[in-house]
């Protein structure tokens, strides 16, 4: 029989399964191992220090560290004893990326977590994501199967964005203050990459560069979606009609308008007008 052979999985066509998830302090000189899991393993470690071991070699694993361990791997963590006076304290889960396994071959990840991935200060908003994870898992709502998938559905997505290099907390000064820019002139009418660029001196050749390494995406889509939101809260919140949101920021053609609109935000303005807008509360 000719092999089947499975297509890549992205990460935005991720349905993860939890296994098993917990949240816990661990007893000092813990050790897991040597193991194969049939799983995938992702572990955050919030306090202590730890290693771990497998064929490829040994890795020191810190407070914002997160490993991930594919299925099949025989491995050891453990954690390492040190002066440190807190009791060691990490979070992991036990999951697949899709129903299924992973290991067997049912679906192959086009962009798993690396091996590690270091979070550095912001190890306790990484640490809020696991534990509303573990929550959900461990909790008895009708729904937490559910629940506990879209909390690590989460959690690998914002994994994937620290591999793609597009996390706010990665992007450079420099960056930050062209999106600030953006953001505070686009709304008045339109920007262009050119006067982007002679705002901050670069070449609009350079500044395209920029944004597809950082941000994989054009200054000029970046304004679009900037102007598109603003105009779709004009359209519910001010009652704009289509045409004036149009011409307030800088759309000689409400026809375009409406085309680009409906390619960033999904629907036609009309219909976000007449479906969402806000109207005043009965009197009385």
């Amino acid at each position: 029989m000719k092999a089947t052979t499975r297509a890549a999985l992205p990460p935005g066509a991720y349905r993860p399964v939890v296994h098993i998830a917990n949240y816990r302090a661990v007893d000092p000189g813990s050790s897991w191992g040597p193991r194969r899991i049939p799983d995938a393993e992702l572990i955050l470690i919030v306090r202590g220090a730890f290693l771990y071991r497998d064929a490829a070699g040994a890795r020191a694993l810190g407070a914002g560290d997160i490993l991930c361990i594919p299925p099949g791997v025989e491995h050891v963590f453990s954690h390492v004893p040190g002066p440190a006076v807190d009791e060691p304290f990490f979070s992991c889960i036990h999951f697949e990326m899709a129903p299924g396994s992973w290991r067997r071959g049912d679906y192959a990840p086009d962009s798993p977590p690396p091996r590690v991935t270091s979070v550095g200060e912001a190890v306790t908003e990484w640490a809020a994501l696991f534990r509303r994870c573990h929550e959900a898992f461990a909790g008895y709502s009708p729904h937490r199967e559910a629940l506990a998938s879209a909390a690590l559905w989460e959690i690998l997505l914002r994994l994937d964005e620290h591999r793609l290099g597009v996390h706010p907390r990665q992007q450079t000064p420099r960056l930050r203050r062209m999106l600030a820019f953006l953001d505070e002139h686009a709304a008045r009418g339109r920007v262009t990459r050119r006067e982007l660029a002679r705002a901050f001196r670069l070449t609009p050749e350079y500044v395209d560069a920029l944004f597809r390494r950082e941000l994989k995406t054009t200054p000029t889509d970046y304004v679009r979606r900037v102007q598109m939101l603003r105009g779709c809260a004009w359209l519910m919140d001010e009652g704009l009609s289509v045409k004036e949101a149009a011409a307030r920021l800088g759309f000689c053609d409400a026809f375009y308008f409406s085309k680009v609109f409906k390619r960033v935000m999904g629907h036609a303005p009309g219909h976000i007008r007449r479906a969402f807008r806000a109207r005043p509360p009965a009197a009385g």
